[in-house]
């Protein structure tokens, strides 16, 4: 017979780890009070790290997807076997998403990829 497990909170013993609670209100708190000081700083900060990151990521996905791509066409020319169009789906998605995150424009066949044209919204 399956032995059911019921929790029941017991308000005599209120929270076991009361010093983890106190210290996280307190980084916020001491978030909160020093925040207004440094939140321009902070913000570029951040701002430098995500764009460093996002960079290296696309630039590991470009890397990816010339691989993928350049193997699928040159499995075609060299080994003479069929186009194998999933690996080349997958070259340029990850190509796309390369020329996305980088910023950079690359051109497959006479069709560009990750351009960015200018929204007519704030400049």
């Amino acid at each position: 017979m399956k032995k059911n497990r019921y929790y029941v909170f017991d308000s005599r013993k209120g929270i076991k780890n009361s010093k983890t609670v106190y210290l996280v209100f307190g980084g916020i708190v001491a978030f909160l009070l020093l925040y207004p000081f440094f939140a321009l700083n902070l913000r570029y900060q951040t701002g430098y790290i995500f764009a460093k990151v996002f960079d290296f990521i696309g630039t590991i996905c470009l890397m990816g997807g010339g691989f993928f791509t350049a193997y699928s066409i040159l499995n075609v020319l060299v080994g003479g076997r069929s186009l194998n169009l999933k690996m080349l789906t997958t070259g340029i998605v990850f190509l796309w998403i390369g020329c996305w995150l980088t910023g950079s424009v690359l051109t497959i066949f006479g069709v560009n990829i990750g351009n960015n044209n200018t929204s007519p919204g704030y400049h």
